[in-house]
């Protein structure tokens, strides 16, 4: 996955990139054409041509006329002293599901390490959540030696598989119970619980968090933290957990109308994920409920299409450059002392109000 490049002596970053995908055998004889490498970096041509004369001097690439850039040599030196080390990033969900911000702290980090000369490689799949995922992990692992691992959207048997071959490896989200992995985590729990706390502050007494039914850690303990939440306040709350089964729009808006046929509907909502924020806002003011006059909604996480959103969805936001700056320090750490425990790292998301939750409105039926 290419990185983008960074607003600083711009020309230098993009011919550092450039360098490492050569490196990493992305492309074979030729560059890419100027004009389709300027739109996947999001570059002007002057600042591409810059870069690419730098490479030219250190004898990377040739210029050839009418035809482009021939690459003449792969090799990029690691730092003085270090052994470049690979760094694999395992993910059970295709690249194309993954949250947009998981997409930047990706190429934030994927930056970072070649910055520090370590190769990065991408594996994902559906495959290694199925049944028999021990072997798929087997034969990964045993093709991709001597690396370091991060595992993203782990399930509890990839966790569980790492640690017991004591594979250096670092978990971004939340850890299963019986893994001991080190794990760079945004907290799920204390956001569902402060966004309980904040529903029933405006004075909701019947609220839900609806999102995709799964087993993985980070969900169980959002559900965990909306219900504590939601019982801090006593016993005139009623929380409902409400899970679909499928990640579609026509599997959300089952469970808001099995959720509008309660005999007392939740009058505030917390989204799990940002796609399903879209969905549900949209059927409740298809069915004449008005945010948040009628029903009030909150976002766990934050996406760059919400902004663009009215009412401006309250939502929780940390930055993907320092999720990707911490992931790297332990990634860094595991290089270094493969075998040395390493502490946990927690994010708590900043909450950002917007203008979607307000005190409940009158009951209506749809």
């Amino acid at each position: 996955m290419l990185s983008l490049p960074q607003k600083r002596i711009l020309a230098v970053d993009v011919a550092e990139i450039l360098r490492g995908e050569i490196a990493a055998g992305h492309w074979k004889d030729w560059l890419p054409a100027e004009r389709a490498l300027s739109d996947l970096l999001k570059i002007s041509r002057p600042t591409l041509r810059r870069a690419l004369k730098s490479l030219e001097h250190e004898k990377t690439i040739k210029p050839v006329h009418g035809r482009g850039h021939r690459i003449l040599s792969r090799s990029a030196p690691a730092p003085a002293g270090r052994e470049p080390v690979t760094v694999h990033l395992l993910s059970p969900d295709p690249l194309e599901q993954l949250r947009h911000y998981s997409h930047l702290w990706i190429a934030e980090l994927h930056f970072k390490l070649f910055k520090s000369g370590h190769d990065f490689q991408i594996h994902h799949g559906t495959h290694y959540l199925r049944r028999g995922a021990e072997r798929s992990l087997a034969r990964l692992v045993s093709r991709n030696p001597g690396g370091v691992w991060i595992l993203v959207h782990s399930s509890r048997i990839i966790q569980r598989w790492f640690t017991a071959h004591g594979i250096p490896a670092v978990i971004t989200g939340s850890r299963h119970e019986g893994c001991d992995l080190p794990r760079v985590v945004v907290n799920m729990e204390a956001v569902c619980r402060h966004a309980a706390g904040e529903l029933v502050r405006m004075g909701h007494r019947h609220i839900a968090l609806i999102r995709l039914k799964t087993d993985r850690a980070g969900d169980l303990e959002s559900d965990r933290g909306f219900s504590s939440g939601a019982q801090r306040a006593g016993n005139s709350i009623t929380a409902h957990l409400l899970h679909y089964d499928e990640d579609t729009p026509e599997a959300i808006a089952r469970t808001l109308q099995r959720m509008m046929r309660m005999s007392a509907p939740p009058t505030g909502i917390l989204m799990a994920h940002a796609s399903g924020y879209a969905t549900a806002a949209t059927w409740l003011s298809e069915r004449g409920l008005r945010i948040p006059r009628d029903i009030s909604l909150i976002c766990r996480e934050d996406d760059s299409f919400l902004q663009f959103l009215v009412p401006r969805p309250a939502s929780y936001q940390y930055s993907p450059r320092n999720f990707a700056l911490k992931i790297d320090s332990v990634v860094q750490r595991l290089i270094k002392q493969p075998a040395k425990t390493v502490p946990e790292i927690q994010i708590i998301p900043s909450y950002k109000p917007g203008n979607s939750v307000g005190p409940p409105g009158p009951r209506k039926s749809i």
